[in-house]
This record gives structure tokens, sequence and C-alpha cells, in this order.
């Protein structure tokens, strides 16, 4: 998921990881807002300032990603 994210902003990979990880706390709590302000911060610490596009882009790929990982993890009803 953050390998996609990262493509698309134009992040370095690795760095990227470690922005997101060291932003836990922050991220949790809401320091920066909504999924596209938390990515512009993850990439910005990533030494990169993405485009509009390029964030909408990325929230959309979270949010797609996000719902196919948690709609595989639950059981199917029969």
């Amino acid at each position: 998921m953050n390998r996609e994210m990262a493509q698309i902003l134009d992040v370095e990979p690795d760095a990227f990881a470690a922005a997101f990880e060291a932003t836990a706390y922050e991220r949790f709590t809401g320091l920066y807002g909504d999924l596209p302000s938390t990515l512009r911060e993850i990439a910005r610490r990533s030494g990169r300032q993405p485009s509009d596009d390029q964030l909408e882009q990325a929230t959309a790929a979270r949010r797609r990603l996000a719902h196919t990982s948690s709609s595989e993890a639950l059981p199917r009803r029969r």
C-alpha cells in the first residue's frame, strides 16, 4: 500500500515508509487533518511537494487498497 502511494507521490519508497512510520502518533491523533493533508506532510518529510492531482490519486489508491484489504479479511456469509 505504501509503495503504491510513494510511487504516485514521486517519493522514494523507503523514505516514504520511514516518514509514514515516524508520523504514526500524529496520524492516529488526527494532527494533520484529512488523508490528503496527511499524505502531503509525509511527502514533505520525504523531500517532495506533491501536486494536488498526485494527492488526489494517492488518496484514492489508499482508500481503494484499504477497502480491498478490509473486505478480504471479513468472513464470508454462507
